[in-house]
């Protein structure tokens, strides 16, 4: 079976300021899909009145 799951915290776990969030992520995972050898990886934030963003990664 697959293993699914948010291996990392996290953009509130950062303390960090709200406008980096997306590039911390974005960085977190394509370190993380390297080290475990993966090739796909989604990074979504929140965003002030109900937004949010996600994007789909391929190594």
């Amino acid at each position: 079976m697959e293993r699914r799951g948010i291996p990392r915290e996290g953009a509130i776990a950062y303390g960090h300021p709200i406008d980096s969030s997306g590039s911390m992520l974005t960085a977190s995972l394509t370190h993380q899909l390297q080290q475990a050898g993966l090739n796909y990886g989604i990074v979504g934030t929140s965003s002030a009145g109900g937004w949010a963003i996600m994007a789909l990664w391929k190594r």
